[in-house]
């Protein structure tokens, strides 16, 4: 196990991101801007915002085609609930990533 000291350091080598920080949009975008910074080309950003659009979000982001909205949310039924994860794209998400 690998406990980084810096968003840097745990990033930099990363294929996805995912972050679950308060929905405080000058925040979102700040950490967004470094995640952007520091991760490689080609990976994914992900935020866990269920009140922030993703425009929030982008706004200070490079690559805006390489981030997306993943949050759970629980879907209820008559029977039981089950945990379904929702997508929330952008005009500039890339579409081959929300198929299937």
């Amino acid at each position: 196990m690998k406990f980084p000291f810096s968003l840097r350091e745990a990033v930099s080598d990363a294929d996805f991101v995912q972050e679950n920080d308060p929905e405080r949009p000058d925040f979102k975008a700040d950490l967004f801007h470094d995640i952007d910074s520091f991760t490689p080309p080609n990976a994914i950003s992900a935020s866990n915002s269920s009140g922030l659009t993703m425009g929030v979000i982008q706004a200070k982001f490079q690559r805006p085609e390489r981030c997306v909205i993943l949050t759970d949310q629980v879907k209820l039924s008559k029977t039981n609930g089950k945990f379904q994860t929702v997508l929330v794209p952008r005009g500039s998400s890339r579409p081959e990533w929300l198929s299937n």
